[in-house]
């Protein structure tokens, strides 16, 4: 690993030859451990009500939602013609004591029936809702069934068509409940030519041509996709599989394994382990967005992918959004500044896509704007992606390098949970720095725009031979709260300060034993601002 300059941070990752290698076993074996038959659940396991079988679930880790989906099956058939679906999905739902549940669903699907393992169970449609009454409520696992039919649609868009089918989690194509951390197997009936891929690694094909997806390993959501012009390639990345699914991929297929192979080392032992059943990216022509489920994002098969920070920034949602998700789509701008970070540790510019929405941001008209933190489905890309991918570096300026960065492993090491608020991040972020970062959280989450900084500089020499600096910094609009480095430029010297920023103007005196001849301002571009014209 090369020196960058977030390494310190990661102490473990900055170690001799031997160090790396024993560093190295550890994480094979944490990984390999992660992947036994104790960290992992059988579908057929989980449904059941034995010890044995509840204990295989058990072991995936403490998960503090009640109640939860625990497993998730789908035997999913589709008509491309007609733009139908029918599916029959089983759920194992786990409570200490619920006797309804509200089951959010795409509203232009009915269900046509439900029933459970235990005891009775009647639904009612109500809009985007199905709700379940339960009797007995359920008090540990319960196996609940239902099977819908319908058109799914996104807005006015059908969802299945004879060009394919693309369906994302929130498309809620099948029955969703917020918490959920589910094992899954998800069966897809398509015709002849076509190929499917889901979440999770392929079982071996069915009899009937079906294709066939499980995840052992637990995820929050499930997508779907499947077309009649898709080819399917496998590689190793370093200890995962990967699927790269898209039409007429040829050897861009081998170039993307190579690109994906770094980051994915690097941000499964600066964060976590990787958390899913390998990864699954399908690339395809015309996509609007990009989708993500555990394990698995849907991208335009125009995103740019010229090298390891760009798989990056295809990865990176995989812990952030995925692996700890939040309550709204702020969550996707801590996924682009880790992919920053990662860009910035091994000395490349950030990925194309990022800097592209930056620029885009900085650009944008401020009616366009909107806070990061009431950010929703319709917010631009230039908000979530370019704005907030430098966002979070906007609070470490504040917390400090090392308290940041593991407050950031703080958010791995906590139990699974329903999606994280915005204000729960900020206390974990705030429980590290042990200070309140309010302010910080308010400038760059809950407020449109960004840094502008403007400096006058004027300079007289002293009667001792010295030369008195006054220095102005002017902000404009609600002056935000940074620390700002300074560098007073003289012929064959230079003075570096760093100043503490919180109101519109500030004028600051020095006494320097040169004379500058310019002020640079935050030379090393950590401030996330717009440049004076």
């Amino acid at each position: 690993m090369d020196g960058g300059p977030f390494v310190e941070y990661f102490p473990h990752m900055r170690t001799s030859n031997s160090r790396r290698a024993a560093l190295g076993l550890a994480w094979l074996w944490v990984i390999l451990q992660l992947s036994s038959p104790a960290f992992s659940s059988d579908l057929a396991s989980v449904a059941g009500e034995s010890p044995a079988e509840r204990a295989k679930l058990d072991a995936l880790g403490t998960v503090e939602m009640d109640p939860r989906i625990a497993s998730i099956e789908i035997d999913f058939e589709f008509d491309p013609a007609r733009g139908s679906i029918r599916e029959q999905v089983d759920l194992v739902v786990e409570s200490a004591e619920t006797r309804e549940l509200r089951l959010r669903i795409d509203p232009n699907l009915t269900v046509e029936r439900s029933w459970t393992s235990q005891g009775s169970v009647e639904h009612r449609k109500a809009g985007q809702e199905v709700v379940l009454q339960l009797d007995p409520p359920i008090s540990g696992r319960r196996k609940v069934s239902l099977t819908l039919s319908g058109r799914p649609r996104r807005g006015s868009k059908p969802l299945v068509s004879d060009q394919g089918v693309v369906l994302s989690p929130d498309d809620h194509w099948y029955p969703t409940l917020g918490p959920t951390w589910a094992v899954s197997d998800v069966r897809v009936k398509v015709p002849e030519g076509w190929v499917a891929v889901a979440p999770g690694a392929p079982v071996a094909e069915t009899p009937d041509g079906a294709f066939r997806f499980r995840s052992r390993k637990p995820v929050r959501g499930l997508a779907l996709v499947a077309g009649p012009d898709l080819q399917l390639t496998s590689c190793r990345v370093v200890r995962e599989q990967a699927r790269i699914v898209g039409p007429d991929l040829g050897e861009r297929a081998d170039e993307i394994c190579r690109h994906l192979a770094d980051p994915m080392s690097w941000m499964a032992g600066s964060l976590s382990p990787y958390p899913f059943d390998g990864f699954n990216l399908v690339l395809l022509p015309g996509l609007e967005s990009r989708i993500e489920a555990g394990g698995m994002v849907v991208e335009s098969d125009r995103f740019p992918l010229d090298g390891p920070q760009d798989a990056a920034d295809l990865l990176a949602g995989q812990w952030f959004g995925q692996r700890i998700a939040g309550d709204g789509p702020w969550m996707r701008s801590f996924a682009a500044w880790q992919a920053a970070v990662y860009a910035r540790d091994r000395a490349k510019p950030v990925g194309t896509d990022i800097g592209r929405l930056r620029a885009a941001y900085l650009a944008m008209s401020p009616g366009n704007d909107v806070p990061l933190a009431r950010a929703d489905e319709e917010t631009p890309e230039p908000v979530l992606r370019g704005k907030g991918s430098a966002a979070p570096d906007m609070i470490r300026l504040t917390v400090g390098d090392r308290k940041f960065f593991r407050a950031v492993q703080d958010l791995f090491r906590m139990p699974i949970s329903p999606p994280l608020s915005l204000q729960g991040l900020q206390g974990v972020f705030e429980q590290r720095a042990g200070m309140s970062l309010e302010r910080a959280f308010a400038d760059w989450f809950e407020r449109r725009g960004a840094l502008e900084i403007e400096s006058v500089l004027r300079t007289l020499q002293t009667p001792r031979g010295e030369w008195r600096i006054d220095l102005t910094l002017s902000q404009r609009g609600q002056p935000y709260q940074v620390p700002v480095d300074v560098v007073f430029h003289g012929l064959e010297q230079q003075h570096r300060e760093v100043i503490s920023l919180d109101e519109r103007q500030a004028t600051l005196v020095y006494f320097l034993p040169f004379e500058p001849k310019r002020v640079e301002i935050d030379p090393l571009r950590r401030l996330f601002r717009r440049k004076p014209e």
